[in-house]
C-alpha cells in the first residue's frame, strides 16, 4: 500500500469576504486521495477545479461555493515530486465553520501514514469564518431638532473591516469622516473639542430559554 504522509493547510480565521487558501498533500508516488468540505450548515463545497473548461462552450471554472448538493474533490494522484498542491476558494459569508476531510483512496491501494489516521479517512482541518465588523457613525444633538436643516443627516458613515478574530488586532486603523449641519437660526458656537465620553455603544439582544437556563445573542452593537 502506498502512503499519504502529510496535509498541510493555513487553518486560521477567515474574513467574512471570503480567501483563498492554498493546501498541500504529501505521500509517496502514486497515492490517490479525495477530499471533502462541509461547512456548519452541511453544504458542500463545488470544488471548482472538477469542472471541464470548453471555451467552445463557454464553460468556465466557477467560483468557490457551498450548497446542499454533495461533491468531492476528483481523486487525485500524487506525481513523482511526493506533494500535490490545490487551492480552496472560500467564498463571502457570514460566522461559519468549515470541516476539510481527506480520504484515502484504497481501491487504487493508498492509505494514510499512521500518524494522520489509522483508517482511510482523515479529519484535516477546521477552518472557522467570521463576519465582518461594520461601525455606523450617525450625528444627533439633544437640542431641538427644528433648530437644524437636518438632525441627524440624511446620510451615516458605515465603516466596515474584518473582525479582530480574523486579524488578532485589538484596534482597527483610525476612521476619518465629515458630516455637515445647518442652523435655521441663531449660529453654531464649539463650546469644546468632542472627548470619549461624548461616543456611546447601544446593543440588541434577543433571549431564548435553552433547558433549565437562558441564553442572550448580542446583535447591531
Amino acid at each position: 500500500m502506498k502512503k499519504i504522509t502529510s496535509f498541510t493547510i493555513d487553518s486560521s480565521p477567515i474574513k467574512g469576504g471570503g480567501d483563498f487558501r492554498a493546501y498541500t498533500v504529501k505521500g509517496e508516488p502514486r497515492s490517490a486521495f479525495s477530499m471533502l468540505i462541509v461547512n456548519s450548515a452541511g453544504n458542500f463545497y463545488n470544488f471548482p477545479e472538477n469542472t471541464v473548461i470548453s471555451e467552445e462552450e463557454g464553460i468556465v471554472t466557477p467560483a468557490g461555493s457551498f450548497s446542499s448538493t454533495p461533491v468531492r474533490l476528483s481523486t487525485k494522484t500524487i506525481g513523482n515530486s511526493g506533494v500535490y498542491n490545490g487551492i480552496i476558494d472560500f467564498p463571502a459569508a457570514s460566522d461559519d465553520k468549515y470541516t476539510v476531510v481527506l480520504q484515502a483512496e484504497t481501491y487504487l491501494k493508498t492509505e494514510f501514514d499512521e500518524s494522520l489516521s489509522l483508517n482511510a479517512v482523515y479529519h484535516a482541518a477546521e477552518i472557522t469564518q467570521f463576519a465582518d465588523t461594520t461601525v455606523t457613525f450617525a450625528v444627533a444633538s439633544t437640542g431641538s431638532s427644528g433648530t437644524y436643516t437636518a438632525n441627524p443627516p440624511a446620510t451615516d458613515h458605515v465603516s466596515s473591516g474584518p473582525s479582530t478574530s480574523v486579524t488578532n488586532k485589538k484596534f482597527a486603523q483610525p476612521i476619518s469622516f465629515s458630516k455637515t449641519v445647518e442652523l435655521g437660526s441663531s449660529q453654531f458656537v464649539i463650546a469644546r473639542q468632542p472627548v470619549i465620553n461624548d461616543f456611546y455603544f447601544t446593543t440588541t439582544k434577543d433571549t431564548f430559554s435553552a433547558g433549565s437556563g437562558k441564553i442572550l445573542e448580542l446583535k447591531d452593537v
